[in-house]
């Protein structure tokens, strides 16, 4: 419930925290935003004390990540 409730409100907050930061390249909102919800998951992967990835899957998440990060540059920048 509470992830449910973590990603309804990054949602519907994100139009308005963009409107005030009109002055911040697009690049930079996408990385913070990515950055907090990555430690939000982190955080809860500690506190449900999950497993660390494999390796094949720590490789695919991080390509994943990578390619992530190339479209948000290139689609909002």
């Amino acid at each position: 419930m509470f992830l449910l409730f973590t990603a309804m409100l990054a949602v519907s907050t994100s139009p308005i925290i963009a409107r005030y930061l009109d002055d911040v390249p697009a690049v930079a909102i996408s990385f913070w935003r990515m950055g907090f919800g990555a430690l939000i998951l982190w955080m809860i992967s500690v506190i449900k004390k999950q497993p660390p990835l494999s390796s094949e899957n720590r490789n695919k998440t991080v390509m994943a990540g990578i390619f992530l990060g190339i479209h948000f540059a290139l689609f909002f920048g």
